[in-house]
């Protein structure tokens, strides 16, 4: 079978459609990691994968037709692979995230009721530690491996 000539398409109708492949590839990409029975615990947020053996084997037979049509639309199209940089995925998050956590504060929490001393006393400090903490580990992404800010 012959290798078919790439399309033409404009700049934009090229970003939009290579945007869609990225965002359906990554769903893809977390599909996988539940089709794999990962789970993930912590403190707050626990998954249960409930999947059975049998929808877990035909979730990946489907991602894997899915990936054929995909990469087919990349060759065709030129689209380029888009790498991220994880640090700077843990950065952009983070950077935003303090934003979310002031709103649990006592101040802002007055509009959901009365806030008792006690729990302003107590609020206030562990959400002022955690924008802390936010804020190291946006620090620690600004730095490379090599020690150097990015």
């Amino acid at each position: 079978m012959r290798k078919q000539d790439t399309l033409k398409v404009s700049d934009n109708q090229r970003r939009t459609i290579s945007t869609t492949l990225i965002m359906l590839d990554e769903m893809l990409c977390e599909f996988d990691r539940i089709a794999a029975g990962q789970e993930t615990r912590s403190i707050m947020y626990a998954e249960k994968n409930s999947l059975s053996a049998k929808q877990k084997a035909q979730l990946r037979g489907i991602m894997t037709t899915m990936r054929e049509i995909i990469r087919q639309i990349k060759e065709r199209l030129s689209l380029e692979t888009e790498e991220v940089n994880l640090a700077n995925r843990i950065w952009s998050s983070a950077s935003v995230f303090w934003e979310v956590l002031i709103e649990t504060k006592s101040e802002r929490l007055k509009g959901y009721g009365t806030i008792t001393p006690s729990l302003a006393d107590f609020i206030n400090p562990k959400i002022d530690e955690l924008i802390k903490h936010l804020t190291g580990i946006v620090e620690t992404m600004n730095t490379s491996a090599l020690g150097k800010k990015k």
